[in-house]
């Protein structure tokens, strides 16, 4: 298991490392390089399962039926990407929490810039400074909707990309490490390691904040991060287990990436260590989103259990 587990994050952070300088050196190219990274934790996890005689399936991946897939054609590899989406996308209650919570983290954020400013944050003036008054003020309400819409837009497009992520995370590395340490330790330690993953991309590269090494806030950042990252993975972690499967917490996270313009203009601050999207004020939100799941698993647990 150990070497399964080194192997693993072996790939995925030398990725991480390598990829953040390539894209530092090329930012032109940085889009397509962070597309390509969110795969190289699945990568690692096949490179494990190789070598320790391991599989994936076991690991939030028994409902695809993948071992049906034997060949490498076009019209296999077309099939498991249509297993994948039906997997996520008709897990009932599951897959309706996964697309929908970015709008609770959204409401949460504005009703906390309520009781710190005591009023709504001007959404038209905060969308024109996103934009750099770049659109005319009368069409802000259009690109609100977009954002809005790009929530789902997101989990649809987003999703193969952020289960390569997920396979590992809320995958292969959870169930290997809750085996030996239980699921507390080991989803604490999963959101650790799946922050530490991401550090290259701030130091180097200013991810999310915009602010990297070596300016000291950046490592001030890390921590920020590193906090959000155990907060909403213990969410994906109850979608996972409760779910039996790891293509909704993959949908979650896809519907997450996706929610970036509507949580910054929820809570709006040009440093964003004090913005809605990765600072403070999504911690306290997601932190009344777990909350909120516990006291729901108190009071309607064998509903919960009806519509898995």
């Amino acid at each position: 298991m150990m070497w399964g587990i080194a192997i693993t994050l072996l790939v995925a952070f030398t990725s991480s490392i390598i990829i953040s300088f390539i894209a530092y050196s090329f930012p032109t190219l940085a889009f397509i390089l962070l597309v390509s990274l969110m795969f190289m934790p699945t990568v690692g996890v096949l490179i494990a399962c190789k070598v320790t005689g391991d599989t994936p399936i076991k690991y939030g991946l028994s409902d695809l039926k993948i071992e049906s897939c034997r060949k490498s054609n076009m019209s296999e590899i077309f099939m498991l990407i249509v297993k994948t989406y039906e997997s996520a996308f008709t897990k009932k209650m599951y897959t309706v929490i996964a697309l929908t919570y970015p709008y609770f983290l959204a409401l949460t954020n504005l009703l906390l810039y309520l009781i710190l400013h005591g009023s709504l944050p001007s959404i038209a003036d905060i969308i024109m400074t996103l934009t750099l008054g770049q659109i005319p003020k009368q069409l802000t309400p259009v690109l609100l909707i977009m954002y809005v819409l790009g929530v789902f837009i997101n989990s649809i497009v987003g999703f193969l990309p952020a289960l390569g992520e997920e396979i590992c995370w809320r995958g292969y590395l959870l169930g290997n490490l809750a085996e030996e340490i239980g699921i507390f330790k080991a989803t604490l330690l999963t959101g650790v390691i799946w922050s530490l993953w991401h550090t290259p991309l701030i130091l180097i590269l200013g991810y999310d904040y915009g602010i990297r090494y070596p300016d000291p806030r950046s490592f001030m950042a890390v921590l920020v991060f590193t906090v959000f990252c155990i907060l909403l993975g213990t969410f994906f972690t109850w979608l996972r287990y409760r779910s039996s499967t790891v293509t909704i917490p993959a949908l979650a996270h896809a519907s997450f990436n996706g929610s970036g313009g509507l949580l910054l203009i929820s809570f709006w601050n040009k440093d964003m260590l004090n913005a809605g999207l990765v600072g403070w004020p999504i911690i306290v939100s997601l932190i009344i989103l777990l909350a909120f799941i516990s006291v729901l698993e108190l009071i309607m647990r064998k509903d919960l259990d009806k519509w898995q």
